[in-house]
Formats: structure tokens, sequence, C-alpha cells
């Protein structure tokens, strides 16, 4: 059941797609993974606070290389880009040039951690997570639980991955924290495979990623 879990999941996050129940085995999905390298997803971001009535609202782009790593474009409220590449988190504010960002030991286990959800490092994951999954008449659902005693027990209580049902394409990435600022990011389009040019590459990801 975990291998199912697990490989439907990567295929759901990083390829999209429309299909019928049935029709598609582990070993399609793991075939797909293994060919995707590069996605580019638009995105809307809400981050929740119980002391706030409206939430904080972003807009941007995910972009995904295998060889690079994941990057978050925030082109609302600010221009700014986000980077993880094997641990390492880099930052860039509008033009200017990136810089390895390091963060309170709170805040980098939150950021880095949706990160590596999105990114979907397998071994972390299996680490980390207990993972289960759930059709329902509207879609389908995966649930992330962090394992009992683990560092992340300390911040989330689950993390939700849900989207429509005959479509591979995860629609919404659901992180509930224990402090209850809970952060709710809406996948609206996807290209599947994204192809870069040399200055998009130059532009989005660090030289080192």
């Amino acid at each position: 059941m975990r291998l199912i879990v697990r490989s439907l999941w990567t295929a759901l996050v990083f390829l999209g797609g429309t299909v019928c129940p049935g029709e598609v085995t582990v070993e399609d999905l793991s075939a797909a993974w293994r060919s995707t390298d590069r996605l580019e997803v638009e995105f809307r971001e809400e981050r929740h606070n119980p002391f706030r009535r409206i939430p904080q609202r972003f807009t941007g782009t995910i972009y995904m290389d295998r060889g690079r790593g994941v990057t978050v474009h925030y082109t609302k409220p600010t221009d700014m880009h986000l980077h993880f590449f094997e641990g390492d988190i880099s930052r860039k504010r509008g033009s200017a040039e990136w810089e390895r960002l390091e963060l309170p030991g709170e805040y980098e286990t939150l950021i880095t951690s949706l990160f590596r959800i999105l990114y979907w490092e397998e071994d972390w994951i299996e680490t980390n997570w207990t993972i289960s999954s759930e059709m329902t008449e509207t879609g389908w659902e995966l649930k992330l639980v962090p394992k009992e005693g683990m560092v992340l027990d300390r911040f989330f209580s689950r993390v939700l991955l849900s989207g429509q049902v005959g479509k591979l394409d995860p629609e919404k990435i659901h992180l509930f924290r224990r402090d209850r600022k809970d952060i709710e990011i809406s996948m609206e389009s996807a290209t599947k495979p994204a192809c870069f040019s040399a200055e998009e590459i130059n532009r989005i990801f660090p030289r080192n990623g």
C-alpha cells in the first residue's frame, strides 16, 4: 500500500493529466515519474493566523528542475524567489543577487518541510511521515501525519493534499500547524514538462543550484 500511495503522489504532483479509475498502474506512474524532469505551476497561497480575520494572500509560480531543485517565485504582494536544493535555502529579492538564507530553527523547519513535500523527497517523507489515502465522491486526498517523536510533530498536526476525481493534477496542499497558523496552497495551471531557456534558468535558479 505504501508503494502505491508513494508512486501515486509522485505522479500526481509532477505529471498531471486526466485518467479513468482503474486505468493507471503503479508501474505506469513510476515510469512517468522517472521521465518528468521539469515543472512550472502557478499558485495562490493563503497564510492563516488565529488572531487575524483575513489571511495573508500571495501569488506566484513554482519551478522544479531535478538537477537544480525547487524555486518558489512570489510575484504578489512582493517580488521574491525562494530556492531549495540539497538542504540549502537561498533567497533573491527583486533584481538583487541570490543570498544564502539563514533562518531560526522553527522557520527553517517549516520552509524546508514545504519544499521537501513539493520536491517529494521520498527518503525524508518515509522517515518523518505516515501516509494514508482516501477517495471521496468529488476527489482524492492524501494525508501526511508526522510520526510520533519526530521533530516535525512539534510543528505540524497533518498535511493534506487533494485533487479531483479522474485527474492527476493536485489542486491543494494544506499544512495544518500546531500553532494554528495554517498554510493553504492552491495550484492553478501547470506546464509539464516545462522548457526553461538559458535566461530563465539564470533568473530562476542560483548558479550553484
